[in-house]
């Protein structure tokens, strides 16, 4: 019999560890009475995982904050509420695959992708859930408010044509993210779901759009809130096509099928990370 007994791990977090590494393990059962006093009476633990390459870095996810502790959760060094979380992604190397808590400077090691994966989407599911859309909707009001302010007659037309235009920008703006997360299911629903144009929503298809977006990734609610400011401001620009249509009516877009597959496509391939 050795003269140290090891520490069992507390089954409720055994069933809550998203990592099946034996060192992280044994690291969090080493520390685990630091994250039973860090966690709220009544506070649900939703996920707690070890950094698998120096185990050292903690995370425990729970219904209403992220914990970031070190030594298996021996020290609270941070606490974040889960509306707060910008988001999680997965990088993929050679050895590991790393979860990524963006502007959180947090990396954690993981020997199994799937593990980190699997982390990340409850993360990125939590922060929905607790983080509704802030964005207005464009459909009619921004719409209306950009014609007046353009000095273009506010006919249904030109909403038509101001709708369609908005949501080819921003159509282009999602496949690009989602390839930029490598997300291949995420492009084929996005385009499943807005690459023909839905009738009867034809001026709310961006507004459609904005919401998927929302629900699909946290990481796409600030750069959402940017590009839409950026859109707004460019549309009042003496050189936009908004304005260069003032007094008169907006020209159309494409007289094509309506179909922006092979297009989104292209934009898929040239923004897919190497």
């Amino acid at each position: 019999m050795g003269l140290f007994r090891t520490a069992e791990l507390d089954p409720a977090l055994a069933d809550v560890l998203a990592t099946s590494h034996r060192r992280a393990r044994k690291a969090l059962a080493k520390g685990q009475d630091g994250v039973h006093k860090a966690v709220r009476p009544g506070e649900r633990i939703v996920a707690v995982t070890v950094d698998d390459l120096e185990c050292l870095w903690t995370i425990v996810v729970t219904e209403q904050r992220l914990l970031t502790m070190t030594r298996g959760g021996e020290i609270l060094v941070r606490e974040t509420p889960i509306a707060e979380v910008p988001g999680a992604t997965v990088e993929h190397g050679k050895h590991y695959s790393v979860l990524v808590l963006d502007r959180m400077s947090l990396r954690l090691h993981f020997e199994n992708r799937a593990e980190a994966g699997a982390l990340a989407k409850q993360i990125n599911e939590l922060v929905v859930a607790s983080r509704p859309r802030t964005i207005p909707a464009l459909h009619p009001g921004l719409y209306a408010t950009l014609l007046s302010r353009a000095g273009v007659p506010e006919t249904a037309v030109n909403r038509a044509r101001l709708a369609e235009r908005t949501a080819v920008v921003l159509g282009a703006q999602a496949v690009a993210m989602t390839a930029q997360f490598g997300d291949p299911d995420a492009f084929a629903e996005f385009t499943h779901l807005f690459a023909r144009v839905t009738p009867g929503r034809e001026q709310q298809r961006a507004d459609d759009m904005i919401s998927w977006l929302w629900e699909w990734h946290p990481l796409t609610h600030q750069t959402l809130t940017r590009q839409l400011a950026t859109w707004q401001d460019g549309l009042l620009q003496p050189d936009s096509f908004l304005t260069a249509a003032a007094g008169g009516e907006i020209p159309p877009w494409s007289d094509g099928p309506g179909d922006d597959t092979e297009t989104w496509r292209v934009v898929y391939r040239r923004n897919q990370r190497t």
